[in-house]
C-alpha cells in the first residue's frame, strides 16, 4: 500500500529565529540591568505588542525552508536599545530619552 498521499508534508523550517530571539532578549536584559523597567514597559507596548507581520520579514528559500528576520527599523531600534542601555557613560535620563527618540523616529 502506498502511503505517500496520506503523509503530511515536511514541517517548515525557519532560519533566523534564534538570532531574532537573542536580539530581543538582549534588549530586554540590557534594560533590566540598567534599571530601566519603565522603558522596558514602553518597549513592550510600542514595539513587542506589534503583529509579527509588522516586525518581521519571512522569505522562502525553497524546500519548506524560510529565512526570518526583523524588519530593518525594528532591528535598528533593538540594537540602539542595547547599545544605549549598556553605555554607562550616558546618564540614565539621557539613555531613556535616546531610546524614546529611537522608538519615535522608527515609527513605533
Amino acid at each position: 500500500m502506498d502511503t505517500r498521499d496520506s503523509q503530511s508534508p515536511a514541517t517548515p523550517r525557519y532560519l533566523g529565529r534564534r538570532e531574532m530571539q537573542h536580539l530581543a532578549e538582549s534588549a530586554v536584559r540590557a534594560l533590566e540591568r540598567s534599571g530601566h523597567r519603565d522603558t522596558l514597559e514602553t518597549l513592550r507596548a510600542r514595539l513587542f505588542s506589534r503583529s509579527p507581520e509588522e516586525l518581521t520579514a519571512i522569505e522562502p528559500l525553497g524546500d519548506g525552508v524560510f529565512h526570518c528576520r526583523y524588519k530593518p527599523m525594528a532591528e535598528l531600534v533593538l540594537q540602539e536599545v542595547i547599545d544605549v542601555a549598556r553605555n554607562r557613560r550616558i546618564a540614565k535620563e539621557d539613555q531613556r530619552a535616546r531610546i524614546m527618540w529611537a522608538l519615535t523616529m522608527a515609527g513605533f
